[in-house]
C-alpha cells in the first residue's frame, strides 16, 4: 500500500500536465493520483487512459495575482478542493499523507514520507514571514503559537490529509470570518497558496518541517538548463519545485 497520494491541479498547460502525471506514475499506482482540471482544458480522456481519479471544476480559479494571491472566495474554494482530494486519499484509500503537485513538480525517485508530519514543506529563511499580529491570532484560535515563522507550502509540499478533515469546518470557519481582512490591512500575501496553507495547519495547532528530500530550481523562465541541476542535486532530494521543463511548450 502507498504511503503518498498526489493532488494535482491542471489548466491550460497540456504537455506539462501528462508529463508530470507520467513521471509520478513510474512510482506510484495510478489510483493514488486525483488530477482536477481548473475549468480549462479537459484531461477526461487522458485520466481514463492512466486509470487516475479526475474531476472537472466548473468554477475557475486561475493562477494568484498580485497583491493577494487568491481573493477570500478562491481561497475557501482551493481548500474545499482539497479537501475533496484528502477525502479520497484518507477516508477512501486510507492514505495520511498527500502531496501538492503541480504542473512543475517533478520527482527523481519515490518519496519519503515521515508519518510524522503534519506539513512538510519548503526550506525557507529569508522572506515569507508572518507578521506577529498574525502569528498572535493563530495562537489565540489554535492554543499554540508557532515556532517557524517562515511559510513555504507551495508546489511539491506534503500535508497530512487526516488533520486536514478533522479540522476542516472549525478552521474554514476562521478563514471565512478573518480572511478578507488579513489580506486587505495586515498581510497582503495571506492569499498566496504557499502562505494560507501553511496557515491552514497552523491553525489546527500542528507544526512546520522542513523536507530534506525537497529542492527548487528557482527558475521562472525558459532556457534553463534542467539536465544540470538534476545532476548536481545530493542524493537525498526526491522532490524539485519548478521544474518547468515542459512548461513553455504551450
Amino acid at each position: 500500500m502507498s504511503n503518498i497520494s498526489f493532488f494535482h491541479i491542471g489548466s491550460n498547460k497540456r504537455t506539462a500536465t501528462e508529463n508530470v502525471v507520467n513521471n509520478i506514475l513510474q512510482f506510484y499506482k495510478p489510483e493514488v493520483y486525483l488530477l482536477g482540471s481548473d475549468n480549462a482544458l479537459s484531461f477526461a480522456d487522458f485520466a481514463i487512459q492512466k486509470k487516475i481519479n479526475y474531476v472537472y471544476y466548473n468554477k475557475k480559479l486561475g493562477g494568484p495575482q498580485q497583491p493577494y494571491g487568491y481573493e477570500i472566495d478562491s481561497v475557501l474554494e482551493f481548500l474545499d478542493r482539497f479537501r475533496e482530494a484528502c477525502y479520497l486519499s484518507y477516508s477512501v484509500n486510507r492514505i495520511e499523507h498527500m502531496m501538492m503537485a503541480e504542473d512543475d513538480v517533478w520527482l527523481l525517485k519515490p518519496v519519503t514520507v515521515n508519518p510524522n508530519w503534519q506539513m512538510a514543506c519548503h526550506n525557507i529563511t529569508v522572506g515569507n514571514e508572518l507578521p506577529p499580529s498574525l502569528l498572535n491570532e493563530i495562537e489565540q484560535f489554535s492554543g499554540k503559537r508557532p515556532k517557524n515563522i517562515h511559510y513555504g507550502g507551495g508546489g511539491g509540499s506534503i500535508y497530512n490529509a487526516k488533520t486536514f478533515l478533522e479540522y476542516y469546518d472549525d478552521v474554514t470557519h476562521w478563514f471565512r470570518i478573518n480572511g478578507d481582512r488579513i489580506m486587505k490591512e495586515e498581510y497582503a500575501t495571506f492569499g498566496w497558496i504557499d502562505c494560507f496553507m501553511v496557515v491552514y495547519y497552523y491553525l489546527c495547532g500542528k507544526e512546520y518541517s522542513i523536507n530534506p528530500h525537497l529542492t527548487d530550481t528557482h527558475n521562472h523562465a525558459p532556457g534553463f538548463d534542467y539536465d544540470n541541476f538534476v545532476a548536481n542535486q545530493p542524493p537525498e532530494i526526491e522532490i524539485i519545485n519548478n521544474y518547468k521543463r515542459y512548461y513553455w511548450n504551450e
